[in-house]
């Protein structure tokens, strides 16, 4: 019966208890505990708070160490795979293309970057070698062309997005071209995946020729009648193909129909020098040429 009073007795203590007083028992367990065992870890808090562990300055090293090289590989595994932010790209068009035998000089320049400049000769050498580039650190392309086994320089891309540039190219010591250029952008960017070397804002630019140098209008005159063909050809003026095909091709003897098939004017002297129903009064060419040409309209 004793007994049973003394488990009894227990029961009701145990069931009385001050969780507060329960908190302070394991408290004071805890503590006993890092007493036993010679290290400074703090006892747990009721209230919620953080556990703060004191480390051995010995595993602190060790530990920030491991952090430092994992945080280091991450950064140099980032750096290697991540993706190369998308320069943009402008591209020249030259009307009339660079064309005539000799070194041509390029530079761009824009503020807040070096001038970028190379050279190109043209014809183009047999072992033909990527152009000595200077300040440039980007990509660049140029777009030639090949009429009659004749080389020219049609254009250039560049991979920058500049608000404003110049544009110099020189051939030997003559200017050829020389403007300050704005590029209006397309409003949608070009895809990495459809050009990896040229994406981002891109725009298409028309630089005007320096009127009067040796490649620029007006063109010299190859012909200007067909008493300077060959019997049986006309002498055919096309002021469009010298933009587009360099000034040999502004002026040129050919037939009749393939003239006029070009839509180019037939030059003349005389109205003798025209088919029957024209005559020699068409003047409208004569800013286009020197010397200055006449051509055949009809009656």
């Amino acid at each position: 019966m004793a007994s049973t009073v003394a488990v009894g007795t227990f029961l009701q203590r145990d069931a009385d208890r001050d969780p507060h007083d329960e908190a302070l028992s394991e408290q004071a367990r805890c503590c006993v505990a890092r007493e036993l065992r010679g290290r400074q870890h703090p006892c747990p808090d009721r209230a919620g708070r953080a556990i703060v562990v004191d480390l051995s300055p010995w595993t602190a090293q060790r530990m920030g160490g491991i952090v430092g090289a994992t945080l280091a590989i991450a950064g140099v595994l980032w750096f290697r795979t991540r993706a190369t932010p998308c320069p943009g790209a402008v591209t020249l068009e030259f009307h009339p293309p660079l064309a005539e035998v000799g070194s041509y000089r390029i530079q761009l320049d824009w503020e807040g970057h070096a001038p970028c400049s190379f050279m190109v000769e043209l014809p183009f050498p047999a072992d033909t070698k990527t152009p000595e580039k200077t300040g440039c650190g980007m990509a660049l392309q140029l777009r030639t062309r090949v009429i009659a086994t004749r080389a020219s320089i049609a254009g250039l891309t560049f991979a920058a997005a500049p608000q404003r540039f110049r544009l110099q190219v020189k051939r030997g010591r003559e200017p050829i071209y020389d403007e300050v250029l704005a590029p209006r952008y397309a409003p949608y960017p070009t895809l990495r995946a459809e050009d990896k070397h040229f994406c981002g804002d891109r725009a298409l630019v028309f630089p005007r020729c320096l009127r009067g140098s040796s490649e620029c209008a007006p063109f010299p005159a190859r012909c200007t009648g067909p008493r300077d063909c060959d019997p049986k050809r006309v002498c055919c003026l096309t002021p469009e193909w010298g933009q587009d095909y360099g000034p040999g091709a502004a002026s040129e003897c050919t037939s009749t129909s393939s003239c006029l098939a070009r839509l180019g004017h037939l030059g003349c002297h005389d109205d003798g020098d025209c088919p029957e129903g024209m005559r020699c009064s068409d003047s409208s060419l004569e800013s286009s040429f020197s010397p200055k040409v006449t051509s055949c309209q009809n009656r």
